[in-house]
């Protein structure tokens, strides 16, 4: 991936929810190497409704959330990672509308387009929060693919003079198991693609500000409503075994991931 000034990144959240979360420590990096033009962009479970509230309205399933200083209305019991996000940044995040009747792959497709509007982009990274955007759908049980597949079979459609190069990039690679995939399977999915992955990045809680940033965020963002990325952040503070944040203690009784 470039650490180029001159150029134009789009992160986005693969596969919903919480996953735009996971490009932070990128985004950081790349804000602090001078790169100006980065979009955050997030596949979204957010409620039609909200988003009609409180977004303006670009495409059929696209969607711009500013960050708004009137948040009464933003309790914990509101699900809209998106505004969280845009409050904590102070940038605007484009939310893709996951819809399981309405969303269909061309108007995601015509979503990446209105946000492209003519130019070249030179990077477009997909973050998954998990690793079922790798799967083939052939494994013996599956998570939660649809979403991210789709996703990532948009991304694939948009021309090499629409974006330069496309990224997948997935944390907490094992985080599928508590969605019934078999570890096996993932091990061996990694490993039929680690021939063709650019590098792996160990994330270092205690030696790199951006990483703690993000965990500092995401604790920010209500954090229940990510068990993904409360293990992810778990396991960077240094937890392991089969570890249940506080937090998540009224949603779910014991965690069976292994940090």
């Amino acid at each position: 991936m470039t650490s180029k000034t001159s150029k134009t990144i789009f992160l986005a959240g693969c596969g919903g929810g919480y996953d735009i979360f996971g490009g932070l420590p990128y985004y950081f990096k790349i804000k602090s190497n001078g790169i100006d033009d980065v979009t955050l962009i997030n596949y979204t479970f957010t409620t039609h409704t909200l988003l009609s509230q409180y977004s303006q309205q670009l495409t059929t399933v696209l969607f711009r959330i500013d960050p708004r200083t009137d948040i009464a209305w933003l309790t914990d019991d509101v699900y809209f990672p998106e505004q969280r996000l845009a409050n904590e940044l102070h940038v605007p995040i484009y939310a893709i509308l996951c819809d399981y009747i309405k969303t269909r792959i061309e108007l995601i497709v015509e979503a990446y387009r209105y946000l492209i509007h003519g130019r070249t982009i030179d990077e477009l990274v997909l973050i998954d929060g998990g690793s079922d955007v790798l799967l083939t759908g052939n494994e013996l049980e599956l998570g939660t693919p649809i979403e991210d597949m789709s996703h990532a079979r948009a991304v694939d459609l948009l021309s090499s003079d629409e974006v330069k190069s496309k990224y997948i990039v997935v944390i907490g690679t094992n985080l599928e198991v508590g969605h019934g995939v078999l570890k096996s399977n993932i091990d061996a999915r990694l490993t039929a693609l680690s021939s063709d992955a650019i590098f792996t990045w160990l994330w270092q809680y205690e030696d790199d500000d951006d990483i703690r940033r993000y965990v500092e965020i995401f604790h920010r963002c209500c954090p229940r409503q990510s068990i993904v990325h409360s293990l992810i952040c778990a396991a960077l503070q240094g937890h392991r075994g089969y570890y249940l944040p506080e937090h998540l203690r009224s949603r779910i009784t014991k965690s069976v991931v292994e940090l």
